[in-house]
């Protein structure tokens, strides 16, 4: 089971790799419309659980979930002071995504193949 931390922690994660795969998907859809050209993206090899993750066919409607279920567990089970009534979009705009990658030591949310999941996958 996840502690306090590992919960704050894990979620903020996940918000960092939502926030890359929706802004790769709005550069697609503004600048690639209609192409058949595919924009650059992250060598993740050597992150094979971010790899999976942003691999995966529905991997933002799994992110949404899991951000959403991070956040009910952080309401339920560790007195945490949030928003009983928090959309997933309040979640996400609440969040400094800047602050979050300099915390993780990140450029920006771009550098996610550097997002070390292993510890808290363990948790679970």
């Amino acid at each position: 089971m996840l502690n306090k931390v590992e919960a704050v922690e894990l979620q903020e994660k996940l918000i960092i790799i939502y926030k890359y795969l929706s802004q790769k998907k709005l550069l697609k859809k503004f600048f690639l419309e209609g192409l058949d050209n595919e924009l650059f993206s992250r060598n993740l090899d050597g992150n094979p659980q971010v790899k999976k993750l942003v691999q995966m066919e529905n991997a933002a409607d799994f992110l949404e979930e899991s951000i959403l279920a991070l956040e009910d567990i952080k309401k339920q089970s560790f007195d945490y002071n949030v928003n009983e009534d928090a959309t997933f979009e309040e979640i996400i705009n609440k969040i400094n995504t800047d602050y979050l990658c300099k915390k993780y030591g990140l450029r920006d949310c771009q550098e996610i193949e550097k997002i070390d999941l292993s510890s808290l996958i363990e948790a679970i």
